[in-house]
């Protein structure tokens, strides 16, 4: 019941399908609800609040929370026609836009992704790089979220700017000045190389200089992997 499922519930719903939608947790919402948690971002709460109304309405919706399915559970429904809205998984591996190698790692548990942050699972000290290969707008978000915990943070991307996508939103300029008024101090065009010990290394887009950030945790938002199986 992400925004992908609750949309996809809502349109069959109007076309006058039955329609049983079942969540695996507590709350409908999936990434609409997890995103709306951080700073800045609590108006798009609203994008899973109107669905979830609409479909709490109808006498033609069945809705289930805390009802994870296996696969043998979904065929026992005898339902013919089912729609798989699984949602994904930010990766820990380093793999995104500009880097698409699995990274060796010394220090897993140092290394933390979006969905630790939006869990509530935050590094204990900082220095924190939050490595952002992802450039539409949630490394920037999080940066600013995680600012106002009293992290010292280092923002590093292969972009030549931060979060290079809000340009299309009208909101590069404003997100990228309020990193530089909170201090935050960015590093653009390097590409993530390793992640040792107390650094994480680098290497220059045009010329493969290395550069080494002294760090004790590092935020990885790469790539999403999605999720295809019950």
């Amino acid at each position: 019941s992400g925004p992908a499922g609750l949309e996809c519930a809502m349109q069959l719903e109007r076309r006058g399908y039955k329609v049983t939608l079942a969540e695996a947790k507590k709350e409908y919402g999936g990434r609409a609800l997890s995103e709306s948690r951080l700073k800045g971002l609590n108006a798009w709460r609203r994008v899973a609040d109107y669905r979830i109304r609409y479909l709490q309405q109808s006498a033609n919706m069945d809705l289930f929370l805390e009802s994870k399915l296996s696969a043998e559970n979904v065929i026992d429904l005898g339902i013919k026609n089912i729609f798989l809205a699984t949602g994904s998984k930010w990766r820990s591996d380093g793999v995104g836009r500009s880097n698409r190698k699995i990274l060796s790692s010394q220090r897993q548990q140092k290394v933390f992704t979006p969905d630790d942050i939006m869990a509530g699972n935050y590094p204990e000290s900082g220095p924190l790089v939050i490595y952002d290969d992802d450039q539409i707008y949630l490394g920037g978000v999080l940066a600013e979220h995680l600012k106002d915990s009293g992290l010292e943070i280092v923002f590093v991307t292969p972009a030549n700017n931060v979060s290079p996508w809000c340009e299309n939103t009208l909101e590069q300029h404003r997100v990228q000045r309020s990193l530089i008024n909170n201090n935050i101090e960015l590093k653009f065009g390097h590409v993530i190389s390793k992640i040792l010990e107390d650094t994480i290394q680098f290497e220059c887009n045009f010329s493969g200089k290395r550069l080494n950030v002294p760090a004790q945790s590092v935020l990885l938002v790469t790539e999403r992997s999605r999720e295809i199986s019950l």
